[in-house]
């Protein structure tokens, strides 16, 4: 477990190339900014540290950081070199002459070689990998031919128990096997992927049903209800046939002054005990005067 362990925390040979390559750079560059006598070489100097550590974030799986690092702190640092070339000037005759030697081959080959590196991030963290559950609905439509999301609404418009509330064209309701106290999906009558192929009439009614669902769960308790939604489609370019559109939305709240909380069986392994039948969880929703 030991050796276990040490191997793990052991720093990969790609990070390590990426580190040793670009923090001699980055320090250097750091140095450069407070050594070199013009203010325009110093914003560049500054903007270069600024991209190598947005570099460095990434790396380390710090998304957020690194888009904010080169989005606010590097495009500051830009509005700074304009507002410099602004108050200081710079002729026509000055921007044509290479006052460093090999500059512009340089500047080439560093913006190639980042242009790379940014498709080489994009490109792994939206290429070859399914979305989650794609496999299942894919199987399931192959062994049935029919798609999951389709048999739950059938089942729910045949059973009428758990629907809170529906139009001509969207269902809301609590689903067959809920995971939380007060959980409500949300999804169009008629089959849809994604939603940019929703059709003018489902696009003007859903606001009505959206408004309705959220009317109820703020009412069940006579306050406004803490929730988390989220969308769900069938990806861009695969799937579009085995995965449907639906608009989820679970809240915790149990009580007016109580919270559900996980236990080990549902935060280890997703099996979820629920405090109510669904059933019941929709009957109080349905309840709600409107």
């Amino acid at each position: 477990m030991l050796d276990l362990a040490i191997s793990v925390g052991q720093t990969q040979t790609p990070e390590a190339v990426l580190f040793w390559v670009l923090a001699p750079l980055t320090v250097a560059a750091a140095l450069g900014m407070l050594l070199v006598k013009k203010a325009v070489h110093s914003a560049i100097l500054m903007a270069s540290v600024m991209v190598n550590l947005a570099i460095f974030y990434i790396a380390q799986d710090a998304l957020f950081l690194g888009i904010v690092q080169i989005v606010v702190y590097t495009g500051a640092v830009m509005m700074l070199f304009l507002f410099i070339l602004m108050l200081v000037g710079v002729d026509s005759s000055d921007s044509l002459t290479e006052t460093i030697p090999g500059l512009r081959p340089i500047a080439i080959t560093a913006a190639l070689g980042f242009g790379g590196l940014m498709m080489s991030l994009i490109s792994r963290a939206t290429l070859g990998r399914n979305a989650i559950g794609l496999d299942a609905a894919n199987s399931l439509l192959a062994k049935t031919g029919r798609v999951l999301l389709d048999d739950v609404i059938a089942r729910e418009i045949k059973d009428k128990k758990r629907i809170i509330c529906e139009n001509a064209e969207w269902i809301a309701f609590v689903p067959y096997a809920a995971r939380y106290p007060f959980e409500i999906h949300i999804a169009p009558k008629r089959t849809v992927a994604g939603m940019a192929d929703l059709d003018e009439k489902q696009s003007d009614l859903f606001a009505p049903i959206a408004k309705e669902a959220l009317t109820r769960l703020d009412g069940v308790f006579g306050i406004e209800m803490a929730y988390i939604d989220s969308w769900y489609q069938a990806p861009v370019n695969v799937g579009r046939d085995s995965m449907r559109l639906h608009w989820q939305i679970v809240s915790v709240r149990r009580q007016p002054g109580k919270l559900k909380y996980l236990s080990g069986s549902e935060s280890a392994m997703g099996a979820f005990i629920m405090d109510l039948e669904p059933e019941q969880s929709a009957k109080q929703l349905q309840e709600v005067k409107y």
